[in-house]
């Protein structure tokens, strides 16, 4: 819950740009599975498992941090090792949320040179790396800490991501993918409490 709230005040610094801009902030909600260059994995909405944490952990972590981080299963190995071995090298690109935030930086650096001088440009200089300082530290670390299963809720159970969805100790719901709460429609969720969940996110 943490996580959500500061993603969505981070979504709320950016419309809040925007607006000061000039422009028109933007809340329209995306269709799923999203899938688009921006994003470094097709994005969708699925149960959480050590192969979506470890997209989690990729996508948050700062790029040259991520390289000098080692695993807490082995000190002598890296994280990005195993999030390569998890996920099949294969199958990671190069993007990185900061690179969103870096972009933004370097877009409000140019109209800094053109814009509106009552514009506190320093300010948001300043706010955006705090956005993504945020990112690349403090949710970086907790999706490390459960892709890891170092987290203190869930270090002492053993091989935890390795149970089977259904065991009363797995730590995620098993939720169906990508679904909808429209009823009649393909994927639709049939479990009432699921659906009212999605219904009251909604």
């Amino acid at each position: 819950m943490g996580v959500i709230i500061e993603e969505m005040l981070h979504l709320r610094g950016a419309n809040r740009l925007l607006v000061e801009l000039g422009a028109t902030p933007i809340l329209t909600r995306q269709d799923f599975p999203y899938e688009s260059d921006l994003y470094p994995f097709p994005f969708e909405l699925a149960p959480l498992n050590d192969v979506r944490l470890a997209k989690y952990t990729y996508c948050e972590a700062d790029p040259v941090r991520l390289a000098r981080v080692r695993s807490f299963d082995d000190n002598s190995s890296y994280v990005m090792d195993k999030i390569k071995s998890t996920l099949g090298e294969n199958e990671i690109s190069a993007n990185h949320v900061g690179k969103l935030y870096d972009a933004i930086t370097t877009t409000l650096a140019e109209l800094k040179e053109i814009g509106d001088p009552d514009i506190d440009y320093n300010a948001w200089f300043q706010h955006i790396g705090d956005i993504k300082a945020e990112g690349e530290h403090g949710h970086f670390k907790f999706f490390h800490s459960l892709y890891e299963a170092s987290h203190p809720l869930i270090a002492n159970t053993p091989d935890i991501w390795s149970l089977p969805a259904s065991d009363a100790r797995y730590p995620s719901y098993d939720v169906p993918v990508n679904p909808t709460a429209y009823d009649g429609r393909p994927n639709s969720i049939e479990d009432t409490d699921l659906r009212a969940l999605a219904c009251s996110a909604t």
